[in-house]
């Protein structure tokens, strides 16, 4: 497999596989019977690039799982196979320093396959009777970004739905295209807007930084702590000049 994929779709797909791991390890505690085998903290993202770390997040993965079963296999029979990673490190990197600000919302996930499901089965109910183009156009951007789960493709999804939200209240179609464009943005929240949205600015000061790195690392499994010591401070210059 891997002497079919550019350097570029090998970073890619280990940050999006890697992801994927940390935001599952994150919202599961350490299994008891591994505790003092494995630190109690999930890594930063950067560290899996050490097998050592990497192997270790394999072996906390809750068992059963079933969202990571393709991750899993992808990093047994390609990643730990290939013979030289030195060329693909630096584009990982790269790729991850992208995608720092990108959530992994579990529901969204769900969310959106099925919408892409409905549409599909409506798209293909009304051909005839209306123009379907919009909402075919909108379906192969969820099919693209079932593949491709990059935040351009849900600020395009987002985008496309913004002329139909005047279609008929109450239809199949505008429900769905209002629940698609709900979940669009959501999933392309950035990490600093979430968290201007969702914490208080003045009380950020208050919070202790590890604490807070491992509450919004569940939703950004990216980030690292100096990531949200930078958010933080960030949020708190506007409150300080207010009160200036």
């Amino acid at each position: 497999m891997t002497n079919i994929l550019t350097g570029a779709q090998l970073a890619a797909a280990f940050v999006g596989h890697a992801t994927l791991l940390l935001a599952v390890n994150l919202t599961h505690d350490l299994d008891p019977v591994l505790a003092g085998f494995l630190p109690a903290e999930v890594p930063a993202a950067d560290e899996l690039l050490d097998d050592q770390v990497l192997i270790g997040q394999v072996i906390r993965a809750p068992r059963g799982d079933t969202r990571l079963e393709r991750t899993l296999a992808w990093l047994e029979q390609v990643w730990f196979t290939m013979p030289d990673r030195s060329a693909v490190l630096p584009l990982v990197s790269q790729e991850l320093d992208m995608r720092r600000h990108t959530p992994v919302i579990f529901d969204l996930d769900d969310g959106l396959i099925r919408a892409a499901n409905t549409l599909d089965m409506l798209v293909r109910q009304c051909a005839g009777l209306m123009d379907t183009a919009p909402l075919a156009g909108i379906l192969s951007l969820l099919r693209q970004w079932q593949t491709d789960r990059r935040r351009e493709t849900l600020l395009e999804l987002e985008r496309r739905c913004l002329p139909l939200l005047g279609m008929e209240d109450g239809t199949p179609a505008a429900e769905q295209v209002r629940r698609i464009r709900f979940l669009a943005l959501e999933g392309a929240l950035p990490a600093d807007e979430y968290l201007t949205l969702h914490f208080d600015p003045q009380a950020l000061g208050d919070w202790d930084m590890a604490e807070l790195t491992r509450l919004i690392r569940t939703r950004y499994p990216l980030l690292r702590r100096q990531d949200v010591e930078q958010m933080v401070a960030a949020n708190a210059a506007p409150v300080r000049a207010a009160v200036a």
